[in-house]
């Protein structure tokens, strides 16, 4: 055993530069997996709060349909015993905004949403009078409009435009507005309307397109197994979810 010991010393003072390089090296792996471990968690995080101002809520539905009675019951069920759930909902279509004045009337196609009170869950619109966005600006047929739509159609905060049979009040102006699709496609500018005041539009008329949205709040240990329920239930169907 003593000579065991007396070989091991012996090798130890020979190359113990090497022995020193090897535990240096182990010590710079574990420091980098732990700092790459830390990295992901850290953008996943930051992807994750991206995501939820992307879609402005934890859940969605999308659907280029109206809403049916099986897919709603299908939501109903999943959602019984959930705690503090939140729910609202979006109307997304393209139509014609039109500015009446004197010389002649003035056109312009737009991309119309319509929001009820609760959204957006995640994120913050920003306004171009600084003021901070309130639900109350779009009540009594208010409007939120992109700025481009004030100078293509020659109009004002305060001026009046017509949508379908539904004359709107310019609120304010939209300079950034959250649950947006990345990379989505706008034909002409953002009108941000009050959902019951769209209904009075007659834009969602049978045969007329609009994207409807469905946004849930909730728990973040219940959002894995909603969205995996409800894709199971509603997989026939023209609904999609996320």
């Amino acid at each position: 055993m003593r000579f065991v010991w007396q070989m091991a010393l012996r090798e130890l003072r020979s190359s113990w530069r090497r022995l020193g390089f090897f535990f240096v090296c182990v010590a710079v792996g574990v420091s980098g997996i732990v700092s790459l471990r830390s990295l992901i968690q850290n953008v996943r995080v930051a992807l994750i709060a991206e995501a939820r101002t992307l879609t402005a809520g934890d859940v969605y539905l999308r659907s280029d349909q109206p809403w049916t009675r099986e897919t709603m019951e299908v939501l109903r069920v999943r959602l019984e015993g959930l705690e503090s759930v939140l729910r609202t909902e979006t109307v997304d279509t393209t139509t014609m905004a039109t500015y009446f004045t004197e010389a002649g009337n003035r056109t312009k196609v737009v991309e119309l949403r319509a929001v009820e009170a609760k959204f957006p869950f995640y994120g913050e619109f920003v306004l171009g009078s600084g003021q901070p966005y309130s639900f109350e600006l779009l009540e009594d047929d208010g409007a939120l409009v992109g700025s481009e739509l004030l100078t293509q159609l020659g109009v004002e905060i305060g001026d009046l435009f017509k949508i379908g049979q539904v004359a709107f009040t310019i609120r304010d102006v939209i300079l950034t507005e959250p649950g947006q699709q990345l990379g989505a496609f706008n034909l002409g500018p953002r009108v941000l309307v009050n959902h019951d005041s769209l209904e009075r539009t007659g834009l969602l008329d049978y045969g007329s397109r609009s994207n409807r949205q469905i946004l849930l709040k909730l728990d973040q240990s219940e959002v894995e197994p909603l969205v995996v329920g409800l894709r199971e239930d509603l997989a026939d169907s023209f609904v999609r979810v996320g």
